[in-house]
């Protein structure tokens, strides 16, 4: 999984977000067992969360565009390099421990769950 990037799928895909909300979100997944493998690219302030696919990528789950969220689709999904150790390089937050993903309904209700109680 380091250092690759693979198109989504069926198996996988990404929801990002900006950084302050990633972070409540990531500590929500953790609590409930759901930890999921998350990277940032440090310019733009957004995490990545690595999910499996259980929703259609076609209409993006409402409440999204609101937070500033949004489903990686239709591209490949960036993932950082163990080689690439520069300031402007993609970075583990929570870097991979397994191969178990949350689903992609997980995370979305995680973030819902965390933006309202903003």
């Amino acid at each position: 999984m380091f250092g690759k990037s693979f198109a989504p799928g069926t198996e996988i895909s990404a929801i990002t977000m900006p950084a302050g909300l990633g972070g409540a979100v990531a500590a929500r997944l953790e609590s409930i067992g759901q930890g999921a493998p998350v990277s940032c690219y440090p310019s733009s302030r957004r995490w990545m969360f690595l999910t499996e696919v259980d929703l259609p990528d076609d209409r993006p789950p409402a409440g999204l565009a609101e937070v500033n969220a949004g489903i990686v689709a239709g591209t490949d999904i960036p993932l950082p390099s163990p080689a690439l150790r520069c300031a402007a390089a993609r970075i583990w937050i929570v870097p991979p421990t397994s191969t178990s993903l949350p689903s992609r309904s997980t995370v979305i209700a995680a973030l819902r769950r965390c933006a309202a109680a903003r």
